[in-house]
């Protein structure tokens, strides 16, 4: 057998030398006792063994020049198609590493009459191989068809066929050289049929910068893939100078096809996850910018997120905001992916178009499943010259949302102010709105007459109007909202006022239902504008308005003149210091609420009344009811004296407000038996005297029979308690405070 691995060895460097490996053995073996000649298929059944291992051991012997052609010499017609057919294959060999060295044959199988399974151990280890021979009419001999190798990888043993890896490396060798060398077409048809489709259809200058970036700077041949494959998928990473590629391939119709790219790169950080996915990704934007140009809204609604159609590009006039489409087919694009979401970047000059993607489920009604397509969900225009970034959704929608919105806010119509609005705004204002108050509601600095726009800007998802209207100019902010076009905001100019008209709303509508609620004896109104401490020791213990509350409206009902807002505490001043009243509020559950109104006398010098403080003390003392009563005025503390005796400003000296209310009042209608009309009230001048403290003056050292009432007493409108008939304790008396 050493005499016949000589000889082989010594023919077969000589047949690669010469570049023969076209011809067959015939030509060239010289007839000696071992001369493949003699293996016909009667020789091989009578004698196995011994022609099984020489055609084994010719093939390793082959291996081990380093030579294909000596290798394909000793392979079958099918093998050095499918496995040996690039120049490069040799190479390739080497990285299977498959043992060289002697031939034991362990045991032979015969698949058929052309086709034989031996098993063999190969070298000093004895590594066991599985070959398939085949025997080849047309040389008149047998010849390797394939090989097969246990491989591990990750604890998990499997048996590899060299042909199937063979032909996995030719495979991305073929690609690769297409790639550097810019052939397209036979770049494409490396590729599986759906992954081709994505790529035909990338513009000529976009695919070629994709083709560089696939090809890299160095030729194929001194690159070393290494592979990960099992029977229907295979994954091949190469490292490069500037980064490394990792292809992803499939099986169709028993051969290898690239199905998808990533590209990894040093140089420019440029990175490419899924060129599948940047194909998909350019395939659907590019086919949006064509029929956006064309107006086909048929083409639009098949690549477009079906709220971006419906609310946007359904009903809008296209030609109004063109898209440079001539001029975005042949720019670099980049893109970003990450999980369904997607942007193309695409440079226009010194403008840049931005066209975000949504990856979402489609069915598919011909193949009856469920398949993902990225569909775009909107498109924005960077406009350098203007420095404006303005969107479609806020171009074709946002103006329409204005003009629906100015004309209900002119008609107060409240169900249209609400569904225009964000959620923010509807419910700090409009929700807090009934048909009614929305009438009455104030709302100023908006105008009134002709209406002009004389300014916008487009800033991403916030659009701004400045409209003037009449003498007023106000700007109205609308941001997209889930796809919808909602006013947010109506920012006005007036003086110790927020810009903000939403914040300025928020904070009288409290007022408002407070002094709406007064007016009209609505007690569950004015519940729900005040702070849940104003309503646990004042209004929970009402059944009905007390007089109180109307006798001091005049104060709180002027004209607003000064808005403060401090974190969630806030204040409005009604009128001015010296006629009005200072609103105190804040923010409970994202709502303001009116936790305090301090009334100001109309006196030129300061004095206030606490109406929260006024009305508790009533309450404790039992003095406070909804019993038809004489006039009760607040009594004005002066503030100037407060400060000298170190009382605090706005503190409150209780003389008594109410007559001591009955043990039972009577309620009774007046049809009933039991009736009795309240006694007539004495004249203002017929009423005795009271006793009042001076501010300050502790109520235990007050001298009852000897004290004297000021000769000017303060006091806001009618008679102060002292006129009254009845006197009362300086102090109520205060319980469970």
């Amino acid at each position: 057998m050493t005499a016949v691995r000589c000889l082989t060895l010594g023919l077969l460097t000589t047949l690669s030398l010469t570049g023969c490996a076209q011809f067959q053995l015939s030509e060239w073996v010289p007839d000696t006792e071992y001369n493949p000649l003699v293996y016909s298929r009667e020789s091989f059944r009578e004698d196995p063994y011994e022609s099984e291992q020489i055609t084994i051991q010719r093939f390793m012997n082959a291996m081990d020049l380093q030579q294909l052609d000596a290798v394909r010499l000793t392979s079958t017609p099918s093998f050095k198609q499918e496995a040996l057919r690039h120049p490069d294959s040799y190479n390739d060999l080497v990285l299977l590493k498959i043992p060289t060295g002697d031939v034991e044959v362990l045991e032979i199988d015969q698949v058929s009459d052309d086709q034989k399974r031996v098993k063999a151990a190969i070298g000093e280890n004895k590594q066991k191989l599985t070959f398939l021979i085949g025997f080849d009419p047309d040389q008149n001999e047998w010849l390797v068809d394939d090989i097969f190798m246990k491989q591990k990888k990750d604890g998990v043993i499997a048996v590899r066929s060299v042909s199937d890896q063979m032909q996995l490396l030719v495979t991305v060798r073929e690609f690769m050289e297409s790639a550097q060398q810019g052939n397209r077409e036979n770049l494409l048809a490396q590729t599986s049929v759906e992954f081709r489709d994505l790529l035909g259809d990338i513009p000529e200058q976009s695919f070629e910068k994709l083709r560089m970036k696939i090809a890299g700077e160095k030729p194929m041949k001194s690159l070393q893939p290494q592979a990960q494959m099992d029977e229907t998928k295979a994954i091949i990473k190469i490292h490069r100078l500037s980064g490394q590629i990792m292809m992803t391939l499939v099986t169709e119709d028993k051969t290898w096809k690239v199905d998808d790219i990533a590209i990894e790169s040093r140089e420019d950080q440029y990175h490419i996850p899924s060129l599948r996915r940047t194909a998909a990704v350019m395939k659907t934007a590019l086919d949006f910018v064509k029929a956006y140009q064309a107006q086909d809204r048929q083409a639009l609604e098949a690549v477009s997120d079906s709220r971006f159609f419906k609310y946007v590009l359904k009903d809008a006039d296209l030609a109004s905001f063109p898209l440079p489409l001539d001029e975005m087919l042949d720019q670099d694009y980049r893109i970003k992916a990450s999980g369904n979401i997607a942007t193309i970047v695409i440079p226009v000059g010194n403008d840049v178009v931005t066209i975000d993607l949504d990856q979402g489920d489609t069915f598919d009604t011909e193949e009856r499943t469920t398949v993902r397509h990225y569909k775009v969900k909107e498109v924005t225009h960077f406009d350098a010259a203007n420095q404006q970034q303005r969107q479609l959704s806020s171009v074709f929608t946002s103006q329409a949302t204005l003009k629906a919105f100015m004309t209900a806010l002119e008609d107060r119509n409240l169900d249209i102010l609400g569904r225009l609005s964000t959620p923010e705004f509807k419910t700090l204002v409009w929700n807090r709105l009934d048909n009614n108050s929305v009438m009455t509601m104030p709302i100023e600095g908006i105008g009134n007459g002709e209406t002009k726009l004389i300014w916008s800007n487009y800033q991403g998802g916030l659009t701004e109007f400045r409209i003037m209207k009449g003498e007023y100019v106000v700007t109205y902010q609308i941001r997209d909202w889930n796809g919808e076009q909602l006013v947010d905001d109506i920012l006005v100019s007036i003086p110790n006022r927020p810009q903000s008209l939403k914040n300025t709303l928020a904070l009288t509508i409290p007022l408002h239902q407070f002094t709406t609620g007064v007016a009209t004896d609505d007690l569950v109104k004015v519940q729900k504008s005040v702070s849940g401490d104003f309503n646990r020791l004042v209004w929970k213990h009402l059944s009905s308005m007390p007089p109180i509350t109307k006798n001091t409206m005049a104060y709180y009902r002027q004209q607003l003149t000064k808005v403060q807002i401090r974190g969630k505490e806030a204040e409005l001043q009604m009128g001015n210091q010296h006629r009005g009243a200072l609103v105190k509020l804040i923010q409970e559950h994202e709502q303001w609420l009116i936790e305090d109104i301090v009334l100001q006398s109309p006196e030129t010098q300061l004095q206030t009344a606490e109406l929260k403080q006024m009305m508790r003390m009533q309450v404790a003392g039992g003095t406070l009811y909804g019993q038809p009563l004489p006039q009760s005025q607040p009594l004005f503390v002066d503030q100037s004296q407060n400060k000298a005796q170190g009382i605090p400003n706005g503190g409150i000296q209780q003389i008594g407000y109410e007559t001591p209310a009955p043990v039972q009042p009577v309620r009774q209608p007046t049809s009933s038996p039991y009736y009795q009309s309240p006694p007539a009230e004495l004249p203002l001048d017929q009423l005795p005297e009271l006793q009042v403290p001076t501010p300050g003056q502790s109520a235990s050292t007050v001298d009852h029979q000897s004290f004297t009432a000021p000769a000017q007493p303060i006091q806001a409108f009618g008679k102060l308690p002292h006129q009254r008939s009845k006197r009362i304790s300086p102090m109520a008396p205060i319980w469970k405070q």
